[in-house]
This record gives C-alpha cells, sequence and structure tokens, in this order.
C-alpha cells in the first residue's frame, strides 16, 4: 500500500500540483482516514500568498527552493525524535537550527 511513501511533483500525475494534491491526501485521498503522516512541500513560490496556500492544504512544512542540506537534515532529526505523524492545527516551522510544532496561524483566524 502507500503507507509510508512519500509523493513530490515529480511522481504526481501530468497536471497535479503540490497544493490540490495534498488538499486531496488529507481530505480523504486514497483511503477514509485521509493522510496523517507530514506533509512537507519543496517549491520556488515563497511568496506569503503561496505559502498560505500550501498550509491551507494540508502541508505541515514548506521548505523554499534552492532546497538547502541544514534544512533537510532538521527535518530529519525532527522525525528521528519525534515521528512523522502530522498534528492537526499545528504546523513546522525552523526555528534556532530546530524544526518545532506551532499552531497554525491560518487555523486561529479562522476561530477568531
Amino acid at each position: 500500500g502507500r503507507g509510508d511513501g512519500a509523493t513530490g511533483s515529480g511522481g504526481l500525475p501530468p497536471g497535479v500540483h503540490g497544493q490540490p494534491h495534498a488538499h486531496h491526501e488529507r481530505r480523504g485521498g486514497y483511503s477514509a482516514a485521509g493522510y496523517a503522516h507530514l506533509v512537507v512541500g519543496v517549491t520556488g513560490n515563497v511568496l506569503e500568498d503561496d505559502l498560505a496556500e500550501y498550509l491551507s492544504a494540508g502541508a505541515d512544512l514548506i521548505l523554499p527552493k534552492p532546497l538547502k542540506l541544514a534544512s533537510l537534515n532538521m527535518l530529519f532529526r525532527f522525525i528521528g525524535h519525534h515521528g512523522y505523524v502530522s498534528k492537526e492545527g499545528m504546523i513546522l516551522v525552523e526555528h534556532s537550527n530546530k524544526v518545532r510544532w506551532i499552531p497554525n496561524p491560518r487555523q486561529l483566524l479562522l476561530k477568531g
């Protein structure tokens, strides 16, 4: 099954992009429960509106292109210590050379 596999724009059907794919997976995707593991977006679109789209679609972390090895290593250390299960209403951010969970600001705006 799909289980622990990762997908990205390189493995998506033609015309399918990251945000719609993340949204589809989070909302049920190919299983009744939806995708509960981390969704990491890697993009060159780093304007605030673009990042907000990824987070609204269900991404947990956005890494800008060009991808830096240090960022990837931080993510791997985080997964090694905390696992790769997503937390509803939270996003991951890089802070002080670590990756950590914070409340998703988009979720807070929707509640306010």
